[in-house]
């Protein structure tokens, strides 16, 4: 069971990193609003706006995706670790 919860923690973070990770690029590329793009953005909009509260645009760089993946990492291993604790 460990191992299971472990697995699926882990492979939400990655999956939620790889989104945020996604969506940098879409910023940088000019691309046609679709289903894809909404996805991405909707998934990704609640932890972006948390951080751009803390970290605003600077000379209109947005750091924000910066401290949401240190974020998700830090949420994965506090998780990974009470899963260890725990079982």
């Amino acid at each position: 069971m460990e191992k299971e919860l472990l697995f699926f923690v882990s492979t939400v973070g990655q999956i939620y990193s790889f989104l945020i990770f996604f969506r940098i690029i879409l910023s940088w590329v000019p691309t046609k609003a679709n289903a894809l793009t909404y996805f991405v953005s909707d998934v990704t909009d609640p932890i972006l706006m948390l951080c751009r509260r803390f970290i605003p645009a600077i000379a209109g760089i947005d750091f924000s995706p910066i401290l949401a993946l240190f974020l998700v990492d830090f949420l994965v291993y506090i998780a990974s670790n009470l899963i260890i604790n725990i079982f």
